[in-house]
């Protein structure tokens, strides 16, 4: 079980279980980039919060937790991370500290031990560890392609019209450009303002009614505004920073509702509401009915965003999306995404699933 958090400075850190079975609680908190000082302030900001609700959920207290941070001179690996022991007594705490202790030997013994195949499975295993990070790595060193300047402007100025339709007072500028930041993160392939101007297209081409098109166009600039690579709370994440942004020019609380639920029903996890809810799910989905020359480039961009998985867990994991969504009765729920674009949808899902 992993979970991902974005510090203030912008670094990700991640909360690992190391699954001991005498220590059920143990969590580790890792940075997975050089760490500032900054960052190690906030990284052990962090792990309070984290342990201290760690302490709520097993124990029925937020105090009964320690959190252990190492100097460089003392990690076994070069990034940093905190130990949180959750412990309702001393003498708890002193068996994890002495697990934590002990945890070097025990590995080594353990090393000792290893039949030469399993010693080759742990090389094969690390050596793709290494090469995902070297892919991840390559990655973020090519920035994305920029939307060109004039159609930058046009989204600019779309996006001025819907925050004053809206009720938002004060200049748009600055929440628009913290979008186009966002949008161009290293990391990112597919889920640039590329894929935000699509959507924007779709709507503008949707022949049935919207209920509130400047709330919707709002929900599509935000909806993938935080992607972290692997996180599972992106969307959440994703609707209060929109929250933040219109609550903070005033918008009409309603609306900023209306808002918040069609970024999270980009989810894709439950049926959504009708009207723009549903709206929104076909228009994020609508790729999927693409031409197979655009769904292959498709394809291609969001690889790229997981570069860090390996190609058995990739081809798992997309194995398991694509067969849930061709179990579904229907992909899409307008009537007019259902008829254009349902047929190829299907024949492009079924076309991946027999390569893979």
């Amino acid at each position: 079980m992993t979970a991902a958090y974005r510090l203030p400075g912008g670094a990700v850190a991640r909360l690992m279980d190391p699954r001991v079975p005498f220590l059920p609680h143990y969590r580790v908190l890792v940075l997975e980039t050089p760490a500032s000082p900054g960052d190690e302030v906030a990284l052990l900001a962090l792990a309070r919060q984290l342990a201290r609700r760690l302490g709520q959920e097993a124990l029925g207290d937020p105090e009964a937790f320690s959190v252990l941070f190492n100097g460089a001179r003392t990690r076994r690996v070069p990034r940093a991370h905190v130990h949180l022991l959750p412990s309702g007594s001393v003498a708890g705490k002193r068996w994890g500290l002495l697990f934590l202790s002990l945890k070097r030997g025990l590995r080594a013994g353990r090393d000792l031990l290893l039949t030469p195949r399993t010693l080759l499975r742990g090389w094969r295993v690390g050596l793709r560890r290494r090469y995902a990070r070297w892919r991840l790595a390559r990655l973020r060193s090519e920035a994305p392609t920029p939307l060109p300047v004039p159609e930058r402007e046009a989204l600019a100025a779309l996006f001025a019209a819907a925050w004053q339709a809206l009720g938002c007072k004060g200049d748009p500028a600055p929440a628009f450009g913290d979008l186009v930041r966002r949008h161009a993160e290293p990391h990112r392939r597919y889920h640039t303002l590329t894929h935000v101007q699509a959507l924007l297209a779709g709507l503008e081409r949707h022949p049935g009614p919207v209920e509130d098109r400047a709330a919707l166009q709002l929900a599509i600039f935000f909806h993938d505004a935080i992607q972290v690579p692997g996180g599972e709370e992106d969307e959440q994440a994703s609707a209060a920073l929109a929250r933040q942004q219109l609550e903070g020019g005033g918008a009409d609380p309603v609306r900023l509702a209306a808002i918040e639920e069609a970024i999270l029903a980009t989810r894709h996890r439950a049926a959504p509401a009708p009207g723009d809810p549903s709206l929104m799910v076909d228009l994020d989905l609508s790729i999927l009915g693409a031409l197979p020359g655009d769904y292959d480039a498709y394809l291609s961009a969001v690889r790229s965003e997981w570069a860090w998985v390996s190609h058995r867990r990739w081809r798992r994991g997309r194995r398991r999306l694509l067969e849930g969504w061709l179990a579904r009765p229907a992909l899409f729920l307008t009537p007019d995404h259902r008829a254009r674009l349902e047929a190829r949808a299907r024949a492009n899902l079924e076309r991946e699933l027999a390569s893979l």
